[in-house]
């Protein structure tokens, strides 16, 4: 008689289910989602890649400062 293990207990459904099959279900949405949120980081470093190339008159162009600038390049990959 082999006895299964139980760590969650659904209460929509009534039954016991196993949180390694869970966490297998959910493994390529969770891969997914850091795909998507890694994407991001990398769009936001490309462009601020871009925003030091601008020269000042293009800079005052689209209304940032050259303090505002220097502040947003010194933020790191994470933020």
């Amino acid at each position: 008689m082999a006895i299964d293990r139980i760590d969650h207990f659904d209460l929509l459904t009534g039954r016991g289910q196993n949180l390694d099959n869970i966490r297998r279900e959910r493994l390529p949405a969770m891969i997914y989602r850091l795909v998507v949120w890694l994407d991001g980081r990398f769009a936001k470093n490309r462009s601020r890649r871009a925003l030091a190339d601008l020269d000042p008159r293009l800079l005052a162009d689209v209304g940032i400062s050259s303090d505002e600038r220097r502040s947003e390049l010194a933020r790191g990959f994470l933020d």
